[in-house]
This record gives structure tokens, C-alpha cells and sequence, in this order.
């Protein structure tokens, strides 16, 4: 929830004066539960959007992740899609989110070229190359790239 990367992308969700919920999974930080290997943590994210749908029911909802909490984002919008207008993932753990879904909401999703826990090339054969940014000098944290993370994101969400 406090991460540089999540950061850049609720300022920039903030910019576009979008509305940002942003929530530790179960067990982390100061919240309950214990981790349930993601199947726990995609239930995690449904509710989240469930209490969404509560207070602002007529809002376009765009769902975004970074690693971990992106790779339950994609799981989640399986599920979900017709509610989503939007999906954000940033460096989503490819082998996570082994999954036939096909959605049909827009989806951007950025991963570094040199990330050693993502590789771009993975995520190239499982999301179409429409879909794919890839930040050739970034690495998993995205350090000295925030810049073009914000831009990415930015230019995604805005069209």
C-alpha cells in the first residue's frame, strides 16, 4: 500500500481526478487474517470492490496492481470484468495468473526489461503485444523510471 510504484500510480490516478482506494491483502501491515496463498487475496480484492460499488455505484471502476497485488487484480477481474472499465497492471507475476480468462475491458499492462522476478518476455507470450509496455531500463521497483511508469499510466487511463 505504501510502495514508491502504488504511490506513482494513485498520484497519478489522483491527477485525473479519480478517486484511489488503495488497502493492505490480509496479514499485511496492521490487517487481520492470515495469507491464503492469493485465493484468500483475490476475495480480498472483490470485496473492496464490492464496497466500492456501495458508496459510489454509478462510478467507472478501474482496477490496477503492482506484482503481487497485480496479479490478484487480474484474477479478481476475471471474475468481475462487466463491473471494470479499466485494468492497470504493473510487473504482474506471470506464473501467478495461469488462467484461460479472456476479458474484453482495457487492459495496460508495464513490466521492466530488466526485471529479474517478471520477465517481460513471459508476460509478451501471455498479454498481446497491444496490451504490453515495456520500460526496456526498468527493473522490478521501477527505480529512475517513475517517470515513464507515470506517463504509461497517465496516457492509458486518460483515453
Amino acid at each position: 500500500m505504501h510502495d514508491a510504484v502504488v504511490g506513482v500510480l494513485a498520484e497519478t490516478c489522483s491527477e485525473l481526478d479519480m478517486g484511489v482506494v488503495r488497502f493492505n491483502f490480509r496479514s499485511v501491515g496492521r490487517s487481520e487474517g492470515s495469507f491464503a496463498q492469493g485465493e484468500g487475496e483475490v476475495d480480498d480484492v472483490l470485496a473492496v470492490l464490492d464496497w466500492i460499488q456501495s458508496q459510489h455505484p454509478t462510478a467507472e471502476v478501474v482496477l490496477g496492481g503492482y506484482s503481487f497485488g497485480a496479479a490478484m487484480a487480474l484474477l479478481a477481474a476475471a471474475r468481475v470484468q462487466q463491473h471494470l472499465s479499466r485494468l492497470l497492471l504493473v510487473a504482474p507475476p506471470i506464473q501467478m495468473v495461469e488462467s484461460d480468462a479472456a476479458l474484453s475491458i482495457p487492459m495496460k499492462v508495464i513490466v521492466g526489461g530488466r526485471d529479474t522476478i517478471v520477465s517481460a518476455a513471459a508476460a509478451g507470450q501471455y498479454f498481446s503485444a497491444e496490451q504490453m509496455a515495456v520500460l526496456p531500463q526498468a527493473d522490478h521497483f521501477f527505480t529512475g523510471s517513475f517517470g515513464d511508469l507515470q506517463k504509461i499510466s497517465h496516457e492509458f487511463l486518460q483515453s
